[in-house]
């Protein structure tokens, strides 16, 4: 009996609470039985953060459609009435012909003005359609603008981020511009506070041998930031680069914030470029800026011997 007993006790203390439902599940269960939730800390915090992103895209979807709809509505109405205003002289127009012979000159007059106000209904018929035209053209370049924001993030297409930038600059149309603006910063804003989890691989070289990443040289770097095709390769090779003070590796991390079609791995040749250079932080835009600046200090910073 007191065997038995031993093993229960055993088996009891084997046994945890779900962090969730409070039911008991076995100690190494990643999965509580009960409820189904995952007991993995990270892997919750990664499924939160999937859900409220994806939770905030269906929010701003639903409010632009919302606002289109609003928009389509009141040029419906618009457009209704003014029909209707149109209908009603054209029908007051046709009585007035109709007493011409008892009332000629009053009803002439009549005659001018229903006509006057049949060309003031044309009109304003016209300017709403004018008006409902314009608006669904910004709305469709609103629409597209959202498309490549969505893109840049779910993606990190950094064309797409650049796409929004030369539209921010160059569109004749302000609204267009400023939304564009309102985009990038989104896009920018998501990415500084955003790495994607990955595992680095290691790298195979021509000659048959195999590195791990920290075991490269500076050139070993600087190649396959340059020219490796996965992205999480060329992301920790700019992070590894950031200890390197040389003027190579800065060319390097230049090149590659130009150039990366992977938003992150520029942002993280960006942040390595800060830690060599240290340049000012005040007065620069994402990437153009410090390239620019690099641009035009380089030959000072060269001159002093501030990097090797």
């Amino acid at each position: 009996m007191m065997t038995m007993s031993n093993d229960n006790n055993q088996e009891a203390d084997k046994s945890v609470s779900c962090k969730y439902c409070l039911e008991k599940i076995n100690e190494g269960a990643k999965v509580c039985h009960n409820c189904g939730k995952d007991q993995r800390k990270l892997i919750n915090k990664i499924q939160y953060i999937a859900s409220s992103t994806a939770l905030l895209l269906v929010i701003i979807a639903g409010v632009q459609a919302y606002n289109g709809h609003l928009q389509y509505q009141e040029a419906k109405r618009k457009r209704i009435e003014a029909e209707q205003v149109l209908n009603q002289t054209t029908k007051r127009a046709d009585e007035i012909l109709l007493l011409t012979q008892k009332q000629f000159s009053s009803v002439n007059m009549e005659i001018k003005t229903a006509l006057q106000a049949s060309k003031e209904s044309a009109t304003l018929t016209n300017t709403i359609k004018t008006e409902l035209s314009t608006e669904l053209s910004v709305l469709n370049k609103r629409n597209k603008l959202t498309i490549l924001a969505d893109k840049a993030i779910t993606e990190a297409d950094r064309k797409a981020l650049n796409d929004l930038e030369r539209i921010s600059k160059t569109s004749s149309d302000k609204e267009v511009r400023l939304a564009a603006v309102a985009e990038g910063g989104r896009v920018i804003s998501f990415w500084l506070n955003m790495n994607r989890i990955e595992t680095c691989p290691k790298i195979k070289f021509a000659d048959g041998s195999v590195k791990d990443i920290s075991q490269m040289s500076t050139d070993e770097l600087i190649t396959q930031l340059r020219d490796n095709k996965s992205w999480v390769v060329r992301r920790e090779c700019a992070k590894l680069l950031s200890s390197k003070k040389q003027i190579i590796v800065v060319e390097a991390l230049v090149r590659s914030i130009k150039q990366d079609p992977d938003i992150e791995v520029s942002m993280n040749s960006l942040n390595s470029f800060k830690d060599i250079t240290n340049p000012p932080k005040s007065g620069l835009d994402i990437f153009d800026g410090y390239i620019q600046w690099w641009e035009h200090n380089s030959k000072t910073i060269i001159k002093n011997n501030l990097l090797n």
